[in-house]
């Protein structure tokens, strides 16, 4: 019922999101990269998983292979921008 004491537990809780969200996921991307060596974006074939983005297909969904796909950064960047 303490205002202050929610806030701080609202905050501790949104930051720690945030860098779970930051945090790479090499062995997602080993995985994605094994189920298919190509950019989501632009269909061109991906040699290797260094540089290459993991791309959320739900941003309200976890980080999962069934929700991820992989992209050149600028594909990655260039799908963000067109979205908003």
């Amino acid at each position: 019922t303490d205002a202050d004491r929610l806030h701080s537990v609202r905050r501790y809780i949104f930051q720690r999101l945030q860098l779970d969200e930051r945090k790479p996921h090499p062995k997602l991307k080993r995985q994605l990269f094994g189920n298919s060596p190509y950019c989501y974006g632009c269909k061109e074939e991906l040699f290797g998983i260094e540089g290459i983005n993991i791309h959320r297909l739900d941003s309200k969904k976890a980080y999962s292979l069934k929700n991820c796909v992989l992209m050149h950064g600028k594909c990655h960047e260039s799908l963000h921008q067109a979205n908003g």
